[in-house]
C-alpha cells in the first residue's frame, strides 16, 4: 500500500472522468465509460487520479444520476469549491471489480502499449498506441517501429488475434496505398 492508500500492485481499469462541478452542493459532472460496471462500484473505494498532477487518492461515489454523462456525489466532497480541488480526474477501479467483457472486447489499460505483429511474417509494425469509436467500428492506432502511424478498423478481418495473456496482437494489415 503506498503513502496515499492506492494499492501499488493491483491492475486498475479507468471507468470515469470527473469533469467540473455541477451546481452548489458539491456535485460533479461525470462522464462514464462503463456505465453499468460503475452502477455496480457504487460505495467502493476507488483511486482519484486528479489530471492536472496531484497525488491518487481513495474515494467512494456514494451516488450517480443520469446516463453516460452522469452526476455523482463522492464521500465527503460537500461544496464546488471542493470539487474544483480534485477535477479534472480520472476514476479508476481494481481489475478485479470490473465485469467481465464479451469476447472481442478489452478494456483500455489491457491493449493499449501492446506490441503489434504481422500475422503472416511475424514481424513487429509497431504498438498500439490508442483507438477511438469512428462509427459502428472503432479504429486502431498504431506507432510503427519507424515512427510513422498506421490506422486500422478493428475488424476480423485485420485484426485476427488479440492475445491478452501473451502480451500481443497480430494483424493482417491492408495494403498501403502511396
Amino acid at each position: 500500500m503506498s503513502k496515499t492508500g492506492v494499492p501499488e500492485s493491483e491492475d486498475k481499469i479507468a471507468v470515469g472522468r470527473l469533469l467540473k462541478p455541477h451546481g452548489v452542493r458539491g456535485e460533479i459532472k461525470f462522464l462514464a465509460f462503463f456505465e453499468d460496471a460503475v452502477l455496480e462500484l457504487l460505495g467502493q473505494p476507488l483511486t482519484i487520479q486528479p489530471e492536472r498532477g496531484g497525488k491518487p487518492f481513495i474515494m467512494a461515489i456514494d451516488s450517480l444520476r443520469g446516463g453516460n454523462s452522469s452526476i455523482a456525489r463522492l464521500n465527503g466532497i460537500e461544496t464546488p469549491e471542493d470539487v474544483k480541488k480534485i477535477t479534472p480526474a480520472l476514476v479508476l477501479a481494481p481489475k478485479h471489480l470490473m465485469p467481465a467483457l464479451p469476447d472481442g472486447e478489452y478494456y483500455y489499460e489491457e491493449i493499449v502499449g501492446l506490441p503489434v505483429f504481422d500475422y503472416d511474417s511475424g514481424e513487429k509494425i509497431g504498438t498500439l498506441r490508442d483507438f477511438f469509436s469512428a462509427g459502428e467500428k472503432d479504429v486502431w492506432e498504431i506507432k510503427k517501429e519507424d515512427g510513422g502511424e498506421l490506422l486500422i478498423p478493428y475488424i476480423s478481418e485485420i485484426v485476427k488475434e488479440v492475445d491478452i495473456k501473451g502480451k500481443r496482437i497480430l494483424i493482417s494489415p491492408m495494403e498501403e496505398v502511396e
